[in-house]
């Protein structure tokens, strides 16, 4: 199956959508606020799971193949999350993206020994 790969703003218009929609099943409504209140939980889910690939963790008699499902799940909750809080902070993603991209190069230039 060959899937059109989404842009930035295809995945920020749908982690808007999705997170907007959580009022209707009975909690307060998200703002950044609540999203970035709920990134350090998925980042934690993240470890956590690392751990047990690594078998640092019991794996909870879960397949390398399940841990790998769920860590691809966590991955992109922190996507979302992190896209959700951008959008609702007006941040142009592709702007912090090459800012991001400049400034590790800046600093890189200045580490590496000639």
């Amino acid at each position: 199956m060959n899937k059109k790969q989404k842009t930035i703003k295809d995945m920020t218009e749908e982690a808007v959508k999705s997170f907007d929609s959580y009022e209707a099943q009975g909690t307060k409504k998200w703002g950044w606020e609540s999203a970035a209140k709920d990134l350090p939980y998925q980042v934690g889910s993240i470890a956590k799971i690392m751990q047990q690939l690594t078998k640092e963790r019991w794996a909870e008699g879960k397949s390398k193949k399940q841990l790998k499902a769920e860590l691809s799940d966590e991955l992109a909750d922190v996507i979302a999350c992190t896209l959700f809080i951008a959008a609702k902070l007006e941040i142009d993603v592709n702007n912090a993206w090459q800012n991001m991209l400049d400034s590790d190069k800046r600093k890189i230039s200045k580490r590496v020994k000639k």
